[in-house]
């Protein structure tokens, strides 16, 4: 499949509204959730700018709630493979868990958890595609596994 197919089955599988009410977006009530749900507020994921999700972006992925990582992972996803400059954080949450500890891969079930099988799949793709460019990244088969196993449970 072509990246130009890729981005388009994204864009198709992950719709841009309704938009999350903000409450929804983080996981708790900490300071940096608030920051972000505040951030994100009304947001669509398509206005999401590159150059904040290459930078400022980033570190929000830790506090998304599930709700949150479902409705923005789009942004995060496209962008991976777009721009050469990106952090691919999107790729990076889902491909950590081959490097860390099962409690890691238990936040990963958790943050993927308002995902469906085709989301998974969608973000599986990107995976490769991230690894054909910058294998030095991530242990990527490991977390293709994990999210294979994830996309499994759902069907």
């Amino acid at each position: 499949m072509s990246q130009e197919q890729l981005i388009e089955d994204i864009k198709r599988a992950f719709p841009i509204r309704p938009v999350p009410n903000r409450v929804w977006l983080v996981i708790d009530g900490s300071p940096e959730s608030y920051e972000v749900s505040h951030n994100y507020d009304g947001v669509a994921w398509d206005q999401l700018k590159e150059e904040d999700l290459n930078t400022k972006l980033q570190g929000d992925l830790n506090v998304l709630s599930p709700v949150g990582i479902r409705y923005y992972l789009p942004a995060f996803l496209i962008n991976s493979l777009t721009s050469i400059e990106s952090a691919d954080g999107a790729v990076l949450v889902f491909t950590l868990s081959g490097r860390i500890s099962a409690k890691h891969r238990d936040w990963i079930r958790e943050r993927a958890s308002e995902l469906s099988a085709e989301q998974i799949e969608l973000v599986i793709q990107v995976i490769r595609e991230v690894e054909k460019d910058r294998p030095y990244l991530a242990n990527y088969e490991e977390s293709i596994k994990l999210l294979e196993s994830i996309a499994a449970d759902l069907r």
